[in-house]
């Protein structure tokens, strides 16, 4: 597995949106058990009418069960889904000083579709934009 910096935005509102968000949540979270945090380094965002980064890169956690944490008490960001914001958000983390500037860039945006009834993930490296629906 190549260096990668991970950006995860997540929106979840609507009627499901508390189960929406927890399974969005446990996503991240699987992720991060699965691959740890030596090759792959990580920024979480919640957006709705706002976006919050809520795990930053370059930020400093004792063990991947911390990080894991963190992100299991991530709240939601109420508002419709402003995916401007998420990547506004997302383009600052990028850009940060903090950043491993020789890792792999990489954001999936994730938000709950009523007309798909399904969570759709729009996932961006520097080359490739893909959408994808979870149903």
């Amino acid at each position: 597995l190549p260096e990668t910096n991970l950006a995860f935005a997540i929106s979840a509102t609507g009627l499901e949106a508390k189960e929406t968000h927890a399974f969005m949540k446990e996503i991240i979270k699987w992720i991060i058990d699965k691959y740890g945090t030596q090759r792959l380094e990580y920024s979480v965002i919640v957006y709705g009418g706002s976006a919050s980064t809520q795990v930053t890169f370059g930020e400093i956690f004792d063990s991947d069960d911390e990080l894991i944490q963190a992100v299991g008490s991530m709240p939601r960001v109420s508002g419709a889904p402003s995916l401007d914001k998420a990547l506004e958000a997302a383009k600052d983390q990028f850009e940060s000083p903090l950043i491993r500037p020789n890792a792999a860039k990489v954001m999936r945006a994730c938000h709950y579709c009523f007309e798909l009834k399904g969570i759709i993930c729009l996932n961006s490296t520097s080359t490739v934009l893909i959408c994808w629906c979870l149903h």
